[in-house]
């Protein structure tokens, strides 16, 4: 697997991943935990698990997208 560039993984990110899973990788890049980010964006923590749960799977789905499987 190669490296992507900034402008490829900001492409990326808009067309995979929705604004709420974006917030929270966001808060998550930004060292807030997963209580922290449940106080900050006004939702539970199984909220935020649910949004990190969903980016991973669409970059997994993306993965398997740019390598043809």
């Amino acid at each position: 697997m190669g490296f992507l560039s900034i402008a490829d993984l900001k492409t990326r990110v808009e067309v995979t991943l929705t604004p709420a899973q974006l917030a929270v990788l966001t808060l998550l890049s930004e060292g807030f935990g997963g209580k922290q980010m449940a106080l900050h964006l006004g939702i539970t923590e199984s909220a935020v698990k649910a949004r990190l749960s969903g980016a991973r799977r669409a970059h997994g789905d993306a993965e398997a997208r740019a390598s043809g499987r």
